[in-house]
């Protein structure tokens, strides 16, 4: 199962919802099934705006200059880009 499905069922039965599936993998209950595309699509969004704040972060980090006063600084995004490329490639 996918990490966002399972965060979801956790959720979900947590929230008092029915999590049982159909088959064809269908959550049996329509309450359910609108939680269901309801977090999918607030995930997506969720994701969207990551990357795009993710874009900001790395042209702030490469536009800063070759000087000794901007390393920290580059020490920090790179560190920042680095937690936020891991979590979205797991």
């Amino acid at each position: 199962m996918d990490e966002q499905r399972a965060e979801f069922e956790a959720w979900a039965n947590d929230a008092g919802f029915n999590i049982n599936r159909q088959d064809n993998d269908n959550y049996l209950y329509s309450a359910t099934r609108g939680a269901w595309e309801a977090w999918q699509a607030a995930t997506q969004r969720q994701q969207e705006r990551i990357a795009e704040l993710l874009a900001v972060v790395i042209h702030a980090r490469n536009v800063l200059p070759n000087e000794p006063w901007a390393d920290d600084t580059r020490k920090m995004l790179d560190a920042a880009i680095a937690r936020a490329t891991h979590k979205e490639q797991t």
